[in-house]
């Protein structure tokens, strides 16, 4: 079981491993965020019906997701750069809301067709987000690894062969 363990952690030590590992941890807590607020305001409060809780604990959840992906994924610190990094990033999560909301519409559609208890509908709705959040993890993970590329480096020499 250790050399189970081991070899699983081995991997996570090079930067791009490491960067995946915090990614999955940030994808934890806002999907949990999310599910959290949705299970909230749909589950507990009845303020809205499926699609609406959807669209607004969605938005919701996208600011920390932003913030957290940005600063601790991929290392980034300073002022945002609105063009390379918050609008595309909200374009990405905005594909993702709308996955999301047809989600929702889908679960009311047969919630309301099969005259679930409010319970069967909560549940229903939460695990078609679960599925569509999943669905967008690894599409997302790739183009927020382009978003916020670190620029090399720069040496105070210039390269040059070994021995030259």
């Amino acid at each position: 079981m250790l050399n189970l363990i081991e070899s699983l952690w081995r991997p996570s030590r090079g930067p791009e491993s490491k960067k995946m590992v915090r990614y999955i941890m940030v994808s934890f807590l806002t999907t949990f965020l999310g599910f959290a607020l949705l299970g909230l305001v749909f589950g507990v409060l009845h303020l809205w019906s499926e699609t609406p809780s959807a669209i607004v604990t969605s938005v919701v959840a996208t600011a920390p997701a932003y913030y957290m992906n940005r600063s601790y994924v991929w290392q980034k610190s300073g002022r945002s750069h609105w063009r390379r990094e918050v609008l595309p990033f909200w374009a990405v999560s905005i594909v993702g809301i709308l996955v999301t909301v047809a989600a929702a519409a889908e679960s009311h559609h047969i919630s309301t067709t099969n005259h679930f208890s409010h319970l069967q509908a909560t549940a229903l709705l939460l695990t078609v987000t679960l599925i569509a959040a999943g669905v967008l993890w690894t599409f997302k993970f790739l183009i927020f690894n382009r978003l916020f590329v670190q620029p090399p480096l720069e040496t105070s020499e210039p390269n040059h062969p070994v021995g030259n």
